[in-house]
Order: C-alpha cells, then structure tokens, then sequence
C-alpha cells in the first residue's frame, strides 16, 4: 500500500553565521525537537506561498522572501510520509516572535548536533552545514 506524502516547507534563515530553528510544542507531534520552522503546504498552493503563510501565522514574519531551494528529501514517520522542501527564506527578522513553539533561538551549524532535531529535519541540518561551510 502505497501512502502519499504530506507536503512540507521550511525555512532556512540565516543572520551572522546562525541559523533560526524552533522548538516544538511539547503537546504536538515530534514535541520537544528542533525544526526548520514551517508548515504543511494546502492543496493548490505553491510551497513559496505556503512557506511565507506558515512564517506568519507561526512566527509573525513580515516581509518574507523565499529564496532557492536548498533540498527534498521524505521522512517516514510511521503514520505517516513527510515530503519536505527546504527554500532560503530571508525575512524581517525584528519582527520574529514564537506564536506557535516552545522557544526559537539561532544555532550555528556545529551546533546542530548537541539539539534533539526532528528526524525530518537532519537532512536539512547536514546540508545546511555543507551550503554554509
């Protein structure tokens, strides 16, 4: 049985050298690990939308760009795929607040593996590491 992908972005925001991940929520899915913020994309949405909708709603982002792709990759969680699309996103950054997380806070690439990331989120975090380094 072949199970069709939920349709993920995400956002890669740098600022001096550091990178924006997000906490999230301990009563949600994949609670308490860190994630390139974003969100399931609608249907007949395009990601670039989807992923400037989702930094509002989630974060308060104003003046949103979403950039080149940085990477796909699908995460099988069990219950369900992941397809996630991965873009650079630069954005107001004074405008930034946690709306929807536990916390956010910006990491350095070395960083990355002393957090506990979302399993979907690792792929992102290597190639993040390889773009910037």
């Amino acid at each position: 049985m072949s199970r069709e992908p939920v349709r993920v972005v995400a956002a890669v925001v740098e600022a001096d050298g550091k990178f924006l991940l997000a906490k999230r929520p301990a009563n949600k899915s994949q609670g308490g690990f860190w994630e390139f913020p974003g969100g399931k994309v609608e249907p007949e949405e395009a990601a670039q939308t989807a992923l400037a909708r989702e930094l509002a709603e989630e974060l308060g982002a104003r003046n949103v760009e979403v950039g080149d792709l940085v990477g796909v990759a699908e995460h099988d969680y069990g219950a369900r795929v992941v397809r996630i699309e991965a873009y650079w996103v630069k954005c107001e950054l004074t405008s930034l607040r946690c709306l929807e997380h536990d916390e956010i806070g910006w990491f350095r690439t070395v960083e990355f593996n002393a957090l506990p990331l979302a399993p979907a989120d690792v792929f992102l975090a290597e190639l993040v590491g390889q773009a910037s380094g």
